[in-house]
């Protein structure tokens, strides 16, 4: 659970040099509610795609280009009623 609640709406950290999980990177339960736009691209993120990035509802664009990710994009995220960029 998040202790500070960000009213992010658009969240650019592509091209950081980012290394380890999206996990890692971010705690997404509860969060960031109002997010709409979250660009990861171009860093060296690993490992798979989260499950709990569902859970940002009001998501259109999310931009994982360009790293080392692996395996399956869940399914959850075919549910968010407003990604129309993955």
């Amino acid at each position: 659970m998040c202790a500070i609640v960000m009213p992010f709406v658009h969240r650019d950290v592509g091209n950081n040099h980012l290394v380890g999980t999206i996990r890692e990177l971010i705690r997404i339960e509860g969060c960031f509610p109002a997010l709409r736009n979250l660009y990861l691209n171009n860093n060296y993120l690993t490992g798979g795609i989260p499950a709990q990035l569902a859970n940002l509802t009001k998501l259109e664009i999310l931009y994982l280009s360009y790293n080392k990710m692996s395996g399956i994009v869940p399914l959850g995220l075919s549910h968010i009623p407003r990604l129309t960029y993955l």
